[in-house]
């Protein structure tokens, strides 16, 4: 198990996301369709981490209250799913990709295997409207569902596992406001070569736009 990681929600962290292209975007970066061109999402993405790495200041976010549900049930989730799947499953922070540099993810969890090795990723959703859930729980049981209803986190599952080369992401919605067997859904997205490949392509080319986008500053 690899030990250079970033711990969340640090200065550091803040610092290593800042310009860099990160899993929780990728799929800003993919509603580009064009080969040439780019989405008006993704542009606006691209200058937003032009400016960042330009000005050389940490990423700001800002939190609402659906955002503070979420990082509460994170931990309450990975129990769950510790439970669920019979295995442990340990904290991740963020990690940047070993050739392309200026990309990088944050897990929300981390499976091994017996030897130690980088066995799964996990990806945690804790919607503060019930209804959200509950929609995942009935229509996303698999990666094409997942790729179909919510391409964002498609892209997110799709490139952290290109990021710390892995060949699995369990996609999870918890709701611990239900008390039966639909509080956790547990989904297994396996690595898809082919997505990863035109995501790579995807972020080397937003790292270019961005470096020229940084030439007008």
């Amino acid at each position: 198990m690899r030990t250079n990681f970033i711990t969340p929600q640090t200065p550091e962290w803040y610092s290593a996301r800042s310009g860099r292209f990160t899993a929780s975007s990728f799929g800003k970066l993919m509603t580009t369709s064009n080969q040439e061109g780019w989405s008006i999402p993704a542009l606006n993405h691209i200058y937003e981490k032009a400016r960042e790495k330009y000005s050389g200041g940490n990423v700001k976010i800002l939190i609402n209250k659906a955002m503070r549900w979420g990082s509460r049930m994170e931990s309450p989730a990975l129990k769950a799913l510790e439970r669920y799947l019979g295995t442990t499953i340990h904290e991740c922070g963020f990690v940047i990709h070993p050739k392309v540099t200026e990309a990088g993810a944050t897990p929300d969890g981390l499976i091994l295997d017996e030897a130690g090795n980088e066995k799964a990723l996990v990806e945690v959703k804790c919607p503060y409207n019930a209804k959200v859930h509950l929609n995942y729980y009935n229509r996303i049981q698999t990666a094409t569902n997942l790729k179909g209803i919510k391409p964002d986190y498609y892209w997110q599952v799709q490139g952290a596992m290109w990021v710390m080369g892995v060949d699995l992401c369990y996609f999870v919605s918890f709701d611990p406001r239900r008390l039966d067997e639909k509080r956790l859904h547990v989904v297994e997205i396996p690595r898809d070569e082919k997505d990863i490949a035109r995501l790579e392509k995807t972020v080397i080319r937003a790292i270019e736009a961005r470096d020229e986008r940084m030439k007008g500053f």
